[in-house]
């Protein structure tokens, strides 16, 4: 059985439409990001979620039942904000405390788990700390730890390392991860970042206009994209037009046998990765143009143009080419993509 089941929510401010009929299905112990640009609803369906906010239609069912009319407090779902939201007055043990305090939970048992938080989130000994004492990555270890303490069956994330420097991102995002896997705490989390939601997702629901376009793992999104909208939010594609007869794609790059025979215009998607650049030889089938080189250390992006048609690839730094070199080019058409001409 799912732990959360959204059916058909819909969602408006002021006449405008911010959530079209969302429907999603979270397991116990997933961890799932809604993915998409600010203003897409993410952070709405987090609300109704927490029960911070009403859906204007539609349900919502944990572990099989409608919270529709549950409270905030008794749902089991805590919401962690990306400004913490810590209370400057109180000292870091008071701010884990709080929420066990509103819930009337004897002092004895109250210290007990307070203790057990600080020892998850590694803030033993910033007992006494306040907030303004605190780094960003200890205000979020201290709001997470206040978020845990309760014990809710669901942890909401919102944009939870947007406020951190690049290197504390990827500690904090670790880290996170590793606690949820060690509660086997279901958990959804927000985020705009596409590397983020990759690397930490059992699956991702793509939001663009308030929809959810796809959902699915971070796999299947990213090698296998329902249309070219989705496949760019994961980063710089290549797009090659052509058409489809007797199994066939031909264009004016490349023509290879496939088995996707629905339509007859369409464009090739391949991500940079599956084009390589390599030197010249007097058999190589496809030659290209460098056209642009961007060194970055462990790789190099390179623009190629085949034929009129720029391709962008990424190559190993050994592979070093240089503006206006010819060189060969190898394409994995294995790994190839077809979209309606329109799509």
């Amino acid at each position: 059985m799912s732990q959360i089941k959204l059916k058909n929510i819909t969602k408006f401010f002021d006449s405008k439409r911010i959530l079209d009929d969302i429907n999603l299905e979270v397991k116990k112990g997933e961890m799932v990001s809604l993915l998409g640009p600010s203003g897409c609803g993410k952070t709405t369906t987090l609300k109704i979620i927490a029960g911070l906010l009403n859906p204007d239609n539609g349900d919502i069912l944990f572990e099989g039942d409608s919270v529709l009319n549950i409270p905030v407090e008794k749902r089991g779902a805590v919401i962690v904000f990306q400004d913490y939201l810590l209370f400057p007055h109180l000292n870091t043990a008071e701010n884990i405390e709080f929420g066990l305090k509103m819930a009337k939970i004897d002092k004895f048992k109250r210290r007990k788990r307070v203790k057990k938080m600080l020892q998850l989130v590694q803030l033993e000994g910033y007992e006494n700390k306040y907030p303004r004492e605190l780094s960003g990555g200890q205000k979020q270890r201290v709001a997470l730890a206040r978020a845990l303490a309760i014990e809710p069956k669901v942890l909401l994330l919102d944009e939870p390392f947007s406020n951190l420097d690049s290197r504390l991102r990827e500690n904090m995002r670790d880290f996170i991860l590793q606690i949820q896997r060690e509660l086997n705490i279901t958990t959804i989390l927000v985020t705009h970042d596409k590397e983020e939601a990759l690397m930490t997702s059992d699956k991702i629901a793509i939001m663009l206009d308030g929809k959810i376009k796809q959902f699915g793992s971070p796999i299947e999104l990213y090698k296998n994209p329902i249309s070219s909208e989705v496949a760019d939010f994961f980063g710089e594609k290549n797009y090659i037009k052509g058409c489809i007869k007797d199994e066939m794609f031909t264009s004016d790059i490349i023509n290879v046998k496939t088995d996707f025979n629905k339509y007859l215009s369409v464009k090739a998607m391949i991500n940079p990765e599956d084009i390589k650049v390599f030197e010249l030889q007097s058999n190589t089938d496809i030659t290209g143009i460098i056209k642009m080189k961007k060194y970055a250390g462990d790789r190099i992006y390179y623009t190629i143009s085949v034929n009129g048609v720029e391709l962008k690839c990424i190559s190993e730094p050994n592979e070093l080419f240089n503006i206006d070199d010819k060189v060969g080019v190898n394409i994995n058409f294995n790994n190839l993509v077809f979209f309606p001409i329109d799509n």
